[in-house]
């Protein structure tokens, strides 16, 4: 299933000090947004099953930017901060708090995107991963990271 979250995509920050206390600068926002997906939610939370995670970050585009630089870079990648990982930190606090899957740990598999838009957003989905499927996916893996074929697994041969 298809899940949007409006406004420009927010890294997860880390806890602030302050003067006699730990605080967390993100608590509002990370409501906001918990509020927002968990209205577009129609199931059970996912529990005790492998996920995969595939979001799309919808940038904005810096403000001094021309509108012909902006038109050229519109779908193209966005490589500069903030970086991906901790984008997608908060997107899995969030679906977590929500109620979308009961932990974030089920997360095994995921592809994630980081490109300019007129409207920034993200969007992502969440799916249940079958053992077959997750075969495949390992398969493909190590053939784009060593171009052989047959999986490199130990697991065989216990």
């Amino acid at each position: 299933m298809k899940y949007t979250l409006s406004g420009v995509p927010v890294p997860l920050a880390r806890a602030r000090h302050g003067r006699y206390s730990v605080y967390d600068g993100q608590k509002a926002l990370r409501m906001h947004h918990g509020i927002e997906l968990a209205n577009q939610i129609k199931h059970e939370p996912h529990k005790n099953v492998p996920l995969r995670l595939d979001v799309i970050f919808y940038m904005p585009f810096p403000k001094q930017m021309s509108v012909k630089k902006k038109k050229e870079l519109c779908g193209k990648a966005f490589i500069i901060r903030p970086d991906k990982s901790n984008l997608l930190k908060y997107i899995e606090d969030v679906a977590t708090n929500a109620g979308l899957y009961h932990d974030d740990c089920l997360i095994v598999y995921g592809q994630q995107i980081k490109i300019y838009d007129y409207n920034p957003r993200t969007v992502f989905g969440v799916r249940v991963i079958s053992p077959s499927e997750l075969t495949i996916i390992t398969e493909q893996i190590l053939k784009e990271i060593d171009g052989e074929s047959s999986p490199k697994c130990s697991c065989s041969g216990v």
